[in-house]
């Protein structure tokens, strides 16, 4: 009895055959239970015995940026260090032969690897990638011009605090469905040639690149946008017919813009009316960014501008949802825009207001709120809910 016990709980050694009830599993579940690892750790099983050597090389998700020491990318990497670590990409790489359907890929110096970054391009393309991220790890700034357009099977993309500059030939990415951009170097024009070619693109995100300031967008298929800004942006064109929901995030203070022309409410109205058929806006702010222009910069908007404006087709077919967070009651221009809506939206069913409490200015705080639940209202069954920011 005590031999049979044994038997079952024999110990890993490196180098033997191993017998245990788990080397037995068929591949499919082992490489499951391997994908629970760290790629680092995940790689080591391969010592345990023959069985396990090729095991992890199988894994569906090739994270090569938590393959390395976080410290690795906390200074400036040394061309030693960077060869180091591109040699160890070709070992994975030229050993793999399943597909690799998640790769997230650290890339660096490409004045001076470019040659090798086209290569771990090249092998994630053979190798079946559908969701790819690339991320900068070096200190200097970083500019992707590699083709993405081979990628026949790239159903997401993500690129962080790289430049984009695109070939001058680009082709479509046909089969691309979502597109984040994280403190990319990106031009208006180039964002929107990047997204012309890819005609079913559903997502796209847009967060905290600072060189754009004009979106325009030409997407047949876009259901969802959501752009988290460090300044106010304009939406100068947006064709998209089938976008339903859309998510602005604006977080500077706009004492830091350096130069203001309008109210920014009048910027939301211009926004809506290129949005024709979105059913969802969510709008994020500081509490000061409409009070510091009404207050601080002296550009109000003209007295009877809201009542020459014309409802956006959206407000009057499509909007069903509108939430705004971290405003401010005390601002003017965003009680009138709020009654704008109010006042418009025919098939609004909920609009949220989450405002800053300011004790100087609570007794106004609910003197306004008390008028937006009293305001006339387009829509019969629309249901308000006006509430301070918990911290």
């Amino acid at each position: 009895m005590q031999q049979e016990i044994g038997k079952e709980s024999a110990h890993v050694r490196v180098g033997e055959e191993v017998n245990d009830r788990i080397s037995l599993l068929p591949d499919s579940i082992l490489i499951t239970i391997i994908s629970l690892l760290p790629l680092a750790e995940a790689a080591k099983t391969s010592i345990i015995s023959n069985r396990w050597r090729y095991l992890w090389n199988s894994l569906p998700d090739l994270n090569l940026y938590q393959f390395f020491s976080p410290s690795y990318f906390s200074n400036i990497l040394h061309d030693q260090e960077v060869q180091k670590h591109i040699s160890i990409f070709y070992l994975i790489f030229i050993s793999r032969q399943a597909p690799v359907y998640y790769c997230h890929l650290p890339v660096f110096n490409f004045k001076v690897n470019s040659f090798h970054m086209d290569n771990f391009l090249s092998f994630l393309c053979k190798l079946r990638t559908q969701d790819l991220v690339l991320r900068n790890v070096e200190s200097n700034d970083n500019t992707l011009s590699a083709n993405l357009c081979f990628f026949q099977f790239l159903k997401s993309l993500e690129i962080v605090d790289l430049s984009v500059l695109l070939p001058s030939q680009f082709k479509d990415l046909t089969n691309l469905r979502i597109l984040k951009l994280t403190r990319v170097r990106i031009t208006n024009n180039q964002l929107e040639t990047l997204v012309s070619h890819c005609p079913n693109l559903h997502r796209l995100r847009l967060s905290e690149c600072v060189d754009l300031n004009d979106l325009r967008i030409h997407a047949p298929n876009l259901l969802l946008m959501n752009i988290s800004m460090n300044k106010p942006i304009c939406f100068s064109l947006i064709n998209a017919p089938r976008l339903g929901s859309v998510s602005l995030n604006y977080s500077q203070r706009m004492e830091e813009v350096d130069h203001i022309e309008k109210d920014e409410t009048v910027k939301l109205v211009w926004i809506l009316k290129n949005l024709d058929h979105i059913r969802s806006f969510s709008f994020t702010c500081r509490a000061d960014i409409f009070k510091a222009i009404c207050l601080e910069k002296g550009l109000p908007i003209d007295i009877d501008f809201w009542e020459k404006q014309k409802p956006p087709e959206c407000l009057i077919n499509h909007l069903m949802m509108v939430q705004m967070f971290g405003i401010s009651l005390s601002s003017n221009s965003l009680v009138e825009f709020v009654k704008f809506l109010l006042l418009n939206a025919h098939v609004l069913i909920r609009m949220t207001l989450n405002y800053i409490i300011t004790p100087r200015g609570q007794m106004e705080e609910e003197v306004t709120i008390n008028e937006f639940l009293h305001f006339k209202r387009a829509s019969p069954q629309v249901q308000l809910e006006i509430k301070p920011r918990v911290h």
